[in-house]
């Protein structure tokens, strides 16, 4: 018998995998922008440290260089979605500060906020 079917915690790697509680649905986690596109996958991409500096005060807000052209991009063969770490008011108010909601050559699929992450207990404590 393998280690496996004796413990199946076991991952055979000599790391034990984790059970992870399974948690009610968390009501209006995503806001629907537009409808998917027939034969497109989904691309996430996160606002926080990629679209801007998270870090940086709202009276210096900055974009990275061509995000515009890149998310057009994108567009071509994804359908697009946003995460954020804050919340779904300051995650909309940065899409409209930049622009991004009414940029004519992409449109997003959905928003997810902050209550999109999980936290995962790992075997040494540390929450990823």
């Amino acid at each position: 018998m393998s280690d496996l079917m004796k413990d199946p915690s076991n991952t055979g790697n000599g790391r034990k995998s984790i059970s992870v509680p399974v948690m009610p649905p968390k009501k209006n986690l995503i806001r629907v922008l537009n409808r998917p596109r027939p034969e497109k996958k989904l691309v996430v991409v996160t606002m926080d440290q990629v679209i801007f500096d998270a870090n940086s005060p709202m009276d210096n807000f900055k974009a990275r260089p061509f995000f515009h052209e890149f998310f057009t991009k994108v567009y071509e063969f994804y359908d697009i979605a946003i995460w954020s770490s804050k919340s779904m008011e300051e995650l909309e108010d940065e899409m409209i500060l930049l622009g991004m909601n009414k940029y004519p050559d992409y449109k997003f699929l959905c928003c997810l906020d902050m209550r999109a992450l999980l936290s995962v207990p790992s075997n040494d404590r540390t929450v990823w």
